[in-house]
């Protein structure tokens, strides 16, 4: 991503970085903690959350029509009000012809896109400056607060983080929009295969879920699963910006309490890769509040080698020596994605690595290989876009996958 040095706002910045004044924890070397999302900035036509080092993370939206002049955030598009207009932190009124924001306390900016003066970003959030106490709200209702120190310090209860225990571990909430575009094989014939799936859950867990194990860039699935303690609407959710506009509603769950949305399927790709999808949901009393985000379709990616060997054909199996690392070759992919690859067990059973889209390789560990208790069967391989939004108690992940050619094929990897 290139940055233009002609915009005041990103040169300072830039300059901040340079002379390491930016607010890293530890501002010398290559272990410098950086704080995550501390600055917002529009870098070409895309907004996203800097960490305090200057690091790209998390992607806000893709910008229609540009960047606002000091590169804050999207420029305004049209002659009405719309979702996210006033970033979620105002109110709308387009009476005039032209949309005009009236900014929540702290907040300011033709899009409420930047905290007022006296007010600083926290975890994404417009803080005082001046807050030196403990007030009723500063820990959402999930902690304990201390300003002994100086400066407001939440303890969380059980089940919440976060610098204001803004964040549940047990609410959650999973959306997961997957398209794939690749050719099948079954003896000498070839079948095209085009479809999307997307699937919707919002649910509360009986504890906090195990952390997976993690072996360089791969992580082993956790030795129990958190068990289910009620599922939640969210109201109607509607995904537009793909091919078709999709609407999902929740049904009565027939296996367990609460309600599920049930998946949407079709013979075709939902996007091509690159798309701004936008996600709505319009919440519901007694779950979900109302919520809206947006994401970047992943783009198609295919598998080309490994071990420096051309990939084989589908019908072949690869063979992978326990006992070495192994090296996996694709394209494809785009620029901030993932590629990530899954190795599949005989008894369900899922390996996850996940590497940058743009590196075209990456490796598994021998660590892994050793500590595999069971033999892998089948290799997967998919691009993946992820992005989270919160709602009320509800931490929401939101996922893009496409798997492309060669995205799935039969491995043999012998248990050491």
């Amino acid at each position: 991503m290139s940055i233009d040095l002609s915009k005041p706002f990103l040169f300072l910045l830039v300059l901040l970085g340079l002379l390491g004044l930016t607010a890293c924890d530890d501002d010398e070397g290559p272990d410098a903690v950086c704080t995550p999302m501390a600055y917002k900035m529009c870098v070409d036509g895309v907004s996203s959350w800097f960490d305090s080092c200057m690091a790209a993370g998390e992607v806000i939206e893709t910008c229609e029509c540009g960047c606002l002049p000091d590169a804050t955030a999207c420029a305004l598009c049209g002659d009405t009000c719309e979702e996210g207009t006033c970033s979620g932190q105002g109110t709308c009124d387009d009476s005039s012809g032209t949309p005009t924001c009236t900014c929540n306390d702290g907040y300011t900016g033709v899009r409420c896109q930047s905290c007022a003066d006296g007010y600083e970003l926290v975890g994404g959030v417009c803080q005082s400056e001046s807050t030196t106490v403990c007030e009723v709200d500063t820990c959402n209702g999930h902690g304990t607060c201390d300003d002994s120190s100086g400066a407001p310090v939440c303890t969380c209860e059980e089940g919440f983080t976060g610098t204001f225990c803004a964040q549940s571990e047990l609410y959650r909430g999973l959306l997961k929009l997957d398209t794939a575009d690749w050719t099948a094989v079954e003896g000498e014939f070839e079948f095209p295969i085009k479809s999307y799936a997307v699937m919707a859950s919002f649910f509360q867990l009986e504890a906090p879920p195990e952390a997976r194990t993690q072996y360089g860039p791969c992580t082993m699935p956790p030795a129990s699963w958190p068990k289910y303690v009620d599922r939640f609407g969210a109201g109607t959710l509607t995904i537009s910006g793909g091919v078709r506009e999709l609407t999902m509603n929740p049904q009565p769950n027939p296996e367990g309490p609460g309600v599920e949305y049930p998946s949407v399927h079709e013979s075709e790709t939902l996007w091509s890769g690159g798309e701004s999808l936008s996600i709505t949901a319009t919440g519901q009393d007694d779950g979900v509040p109302a919520f809206s985000t947006s994401i970047i379709g992943a783009s198609p990616v295919e598998a080309t080698g490994y071990d420096g060997q051309p990939w084989p054909a589908i019908t072949e199996r690869v063979n992978l020596e326990p006992s070495l690392a192994h090296t996996f070759e694709w394209t494809g992919g785009a620029a901030g994605e993932e590629v990530v690859i899954t190795l599949r067990g005989d008894v369900y059973y899922e390996i996850e690595c996940r590497f940058p889209a743009e590196a075209g390789s990456g490796t598994v560990p021998v660590e892994l290989f050793q500590a595999i208790n069971q033999p892998l069967s089948d290799f997967f391989i998919e691009s993946q876009n992820t992005t989270t939004v919160g709602a009320g108690d509800f931490t929401i992940e939101v996922v893009t996958t496409f798997q492309g050619e060669s995205n799935q094929h039969r491995i043999s990897v012998p248990a050491p």
